[in-house]
């Protein structure tokens, strides 16, 4: 009995789960302000925008390099090491030779 309660609370959810990802994917991000586009594409410095808190901030010139202390903000180097993991471990399992029956 418990082992069946344990698997209908695990398929509830995993259904719920996905239903939660289904209508998050349905929300819209809201608009982009056409100001805020326009001055994205041109690559002209220096940047000025407006934050949340309605301070302002100003990069004056094209950074050179950027620091991220989230890895959420930064999932694309999560794509590249996942890549690097992925060669390492093949080619330690390429090592390993397959276990044969007696």
């Amino acid at each position: 009995m418990l082992h069946t309660r344990s698997r209908s609370l695990r398929a509830a959810f995993a259904v719920a789960a996905a239903a939660a990802l289904a209508l998050t994917g349905c929300s819209s991000g809201g608009e982009t302000p056409a100001e805020t586009t326009a001055a994205a594409g041109d690559g002209e410095w220096p940047v000025v925008f407006q934050n949340a808190d309605d301070t302002t901030t100003e990069i004056p010139a094209k950074p050179e390099s950027i620091l991220s202390t989230s890895v959420s903000v930064t999932g694309t180097h999560q794509a590249a090491l996942a890549q690097t993991l992925f060669d390492q471990l093949e080619r330690w399992a390429g090592a390993l030779k397959p276990l044969r029956a007696n």
